[in-house]
């Protein structure tokens, strides 16, 4: 294999010479540093009275000193073999790194052929000078054809065991994955009891199998921040039996702003080989609950705690979340009581209650549960466990736990969604997702507004309500006084006023037939009778001796 170095006086070739050789060691360095805290890690992982690998020896390695020596000399071991793998593996990458120095070097001499020579006005070269600039550019010609002779060797020499050596580490992994599964006997998913009937529950810790079979913070987030600040966060995990490790994030702070700038940012991931084996009706993703801080999540269904809202996020997407907050303020009663108490959440109690039920009926708890009976140690009695739990999780009938009096339900309304594309922002357009960004989905969370809406219950009427059953009351009250005061008046008229008044028009009436009227004689009268006396003698009739009037 030929190595071309060029040499020069430049101030740039003076400085990607240094720089490439601090880049090799940074690698080195990072590459042994990893090593040495992965190898101490793993030796100290033993525990006390076995070794770091099972191995076969002709002798006891229980008994001191054979097992202090068998010990140490099996962490030598592994030291020497993993720095002779890395020594190999950084050869290869700083091989290539020199060649990648190389035709920076060659482009730097391209382009300072003629840095050096003086040009007339002209800007024509002299004939000496052409043939200057022809013979550099004849050098750097053949030591670029130098370079692309020294990266053909390369990957001649290295592309064969480089692939090897990836397939041996595919198989590795594999086979791992395998034996995990064959050591454990767990071959679906645990909440079917048929699975545990191979479970060796000797020989495998619970708390153990749980950790292997659920996902780590790393395995699942990217990147998470409030505010552009990833310290703006408290992340926390819960255990469950349905849905294994469940993450929830937390803030720190308080928001004063309602942008998208200042609300969530959390990149989840996927792994290729999840994807390949995923099974089930829903395509793979994650599970977003968006509940109230005091209401953390569970999956035994709480029926009278606090709202929680759901939406499921595939794998590729990019989604913008908008939050509505609504507040919810009750009061308590006899029939539907709730607390105020601080410290308490209704989503734990009921999920402690269940937990309690199951744990007392099987006699045995589970590591997802918080438990002071001892983990089930056969299959019988995992069994009862799973059947209980899967009863009293879907209907728990908890009257034991009521529920917040002050409750808050966050609403949200999918603002936008984009599947496996992503904003190119150098380019101006969307452009797809490649390579593991196809694997990665983005979740951006902030409130709509600073407005709260709050629904709050009241011993109180409404205004006008009570306005008009008031009046239609004074009018009904008005009415009965009034027929009250007439039949009053008519009673006193009967009783009182009546009787007394019925003697003296007896007497009236006796004194009336004694006497004799005499009308009242006026001036007018007294005329009247005058006239009327005087033409009756004035024409009075003539009576003839038979007394005939005539």
């Amino acid at each position: 294999m030929v190595v071309v170095v060029l040499a020069g006086k430049s101030p740039a070739v003076s400085t990607c010479l240094p720089r490439c050789d601090k880049d090799t060691t940074v690698q080195l360095v990072a590459f042994f540093s990893l090593t040495l805290f992965t190898i101490t890690g793993f030796a100290t992982s033993a525990e006390r009275g076995h070794l770091p690998l099972r191995a076969w020896y002709p002798y006891d390695t229980s008994k001191s000193p054979t097992y202090e020596l068998t010990f140490v000399h099996q962490v030598y071991a592994l030291f020497v073999s993993a720095f002779l793998n890395v020594a190999k593996d950084t050869m290869v990458t700083t091989l290539i790194a020199q060649c990648h120095c190389q035709l920076k070097l060659i482009g730097l001499s391209l382009r300072t052929l003629g840095k050096d020579l003086e040009v007339d006005k002209s800007h024509l070269l002299s004939p000496k000078q052409g043939e200057l600039i022809r013979s550099r550019l004849h050098k750097c010609a053949m030591q670029h054809q130098r370079a692309l002779d020294v990266a053909q060797q390369l990957q001649l020499c290295f592309s064969e065991p480089t692939f090897a050596q990836f397939n041996v580490s595919r198989i590795i992994i594999c086979v791992s994955a395998f034996q995990l599964v064959s050591e454990y006997g767990l071959f679906s998913h645990p909440r079917l009891t048929s699975t545990w009937a191979t479970f060796n529950f000797s020989a495998v810790d619970l708390d153990v199998l749980w950790q292997d079979i659920t996902y780590d913070a790393e395995e699942i987030f990217v990147d998470f921040s409030l505010d552009g600040r990833n310290d703006n966060l408290e992340l926390k995990s819960t255990l469950g039996f349905m849905y294994g490790r469940c993450y929830t994030l937390s803030p720190k702070i308080i928001s004063t702003e309602a942008t998208k700038a200042s609300g969530y940012s959390i990149k989840l991931q996927h792994s290729a080989a999840d994807v390949a084996t995923a099974s089930g009706t829903s395509p793979p993703g994650y599970h977003v609950h968006l509940h109230y801080y005091r209401e953390p999540f569970t999956e035994v269904y709480v029926y009278n705690g606090g709202q929680v809202d759901y939406i499921y996020v595939n794998i590729g997407d990019t989604m913008d979340v908008k939050l509505k907050v609504e507040q919810y303020v009750k009061i308590s009663a006899e029939d539907d009581p709730c607390t105020y108490m601080d410290n308490y959440s209704a989503n734990e109690c009921t999920t402690q209650f269940v937990w309690d039920q199951s744990g007392n009926q099987a006699g045995c708890s589970g590591p997802w549960m918080n438990s002071s009976l001892p983990y089930c140690n056969t299959f019988r009695g995992m069994r009862e466990l799973i059947t209980s739990y899967l009863t009293f999780y879907i209907k728990p009938n908890c009257s034991v736990c009521p529920r917040f009096c002050r409750s808050y339900l966050y609403n949200s309304f999918v603002n936008d969604r984009q599947s496996f594309y992503a904003w190119d922002s150098a380019m101006r357009q969307w452009a797809v997702r490649t390579g593991d960004a196809t694997l990665e989905s983005q979740l951006y969370i902030y409130f709509n507004g600073m407005v709260v809406t709050v629904y709050e219950e009241r011993y109180n009427y409404d205004w006008s309500l009570f306005l008009s059953d008031l009046g239609g009351s004074i009018g009904f009250l008005l009415g009965l006084s009034v027929i009250s005061l007439l039949t009053i008046c008519g009673n006193i008229w009967r009783n009182v006023i009546k009787p007394s008044i019925k003697p003296s028009i007896k007497n009236g009436i006796r004194n009336i037939s004694n006497t004799t009227i005499m009308p009242k004689q006026t001036t007018k009268y007294e005329e009247f009778i005058k006239n009327c006396t005087e033409w009756n003698f004035k024409n009075k009739p003539y009576r003839p001796s038979n007394g005939l009037i005539m």
